[in-house]
């Protein structure tokens, strides 16, 4: 298996009437190149590109860490208590 398995989660699930997709990996890829790719493939992620919190395998996770075939990423967006 190839794919990393894209997991979207309260109003982006919404936005984008998408709870889930796997995308195909092929070399390196890292967090940031996932959410560049799926911004190509989900426009509706652009406006969210500086504000989503990011998971790969229930563990938060920035830009620059490695993403690998078979690994669960989560996205979502801020959350807003009040």
């Amino acid at each position: 298996m190839n794919d990393v398995r894209v997991l979207y989660f309260g109003a982006l699930r919404d936005q984008l009437g998408l709870e889930e997709e796997c995308l195909p990996l092929d070399g390196e890829w890292t967090v940031g190149r996932v959410i560049n790719e799926l911004q190509q493939r989900r426009p509706g992620l652009v406006p969210w590109r500086d504000r989503l919190l990011v998971a790969v395998n229930l563990e938060y996770a920035e830009p620059d860490a490695p993403v690998r075939p078979g690994d669960e990423l989560a996205l979502m967006p801020p959350v807003q208590g009040g």
